[in-house]
């Protein structure tokens, strides 16, 4: 068994309480490898998402401030200082 296991839209929605879509909207704030890989076929142009409900968990439970990951937690942190 994969201790970072990643699994497809749907199921990650679900534990997470929201939609598929909502979770996709927000996939600039994760990080690509760690909190999602995209397994698409060679020449597809429809991304297949596959996600790690552990690491995402584990990210929104972290303060926006000590992510590090994230866009706009940095913009955040150079407009504040």
């Amino acid at each position: 068994m994969l201790k970072n296991k990643f699994v497809p839209t749907k199921e990650a929605a679900e534990a997470f309480g929201i939609s598929g879509d909502v979770l996709k909207d927000r996939i600039n704030e994760f990080k690509y490898g760690e909190h999602y890989i995209d397994i698409r076929g060679v020449g597809s142009v429809k991304p297949v998402y596959l996600w790690n409900i552990e690491a995402i968990l584990n990210y929104w439970k972290t303060s926006p401030e000590y992510r590090g990951t994230s866009k706009t937690s940095r913009r955040t942190l150079k407009i504040a200082n």
